[in-house]
């Protein structure tokens, strides 16, 4: 696992700045439904859920209910060099903006 120093508040900035209402981190294997953490902005305030929308691994159900420091993890899971360059892109970290 690669250990950035990103912090949860530079996810929670760039979800506001950016106005970012879903992370897509990949398709399930089996029915391909989009796995991706959801965003919800209130001033700011930021609300974070993971949505495994798909019943192939357990029952489908209604958006779980994560922590900011979840996103933090799956970003901090990546070694590969190209994702961690797309994950900042897609962030904005690096001065990288897709606006």
């Amino acid at each position: 696992m690669s250990k950035t120093n990103r912090t949860i508040k530079d996810f929670e900035e760039a979800v506001i700045k950016k106005k970012i209402t879903e992370w897509f981190i990949r398709n399930c294997l089996l029915c391909e439904y989009p796995l991706r953490f959801v965003f919800s902005i209130k001033g700011e305030n930021v609300s974070v859920g993971f949505d495994a929308g798909c019943d192939c691994v357990r029952q489908r159900g209604p958006i779980h209910k994560r922590r900011m420091k979840s996103v933090k993890y799956q970003y901090d899971l990546q070694s590969n060099r190209k994702v961690i360059d797309e994950y900042d892109q897609f962030w904005g970290f690096n001065g990288v903006s897709d606006d």
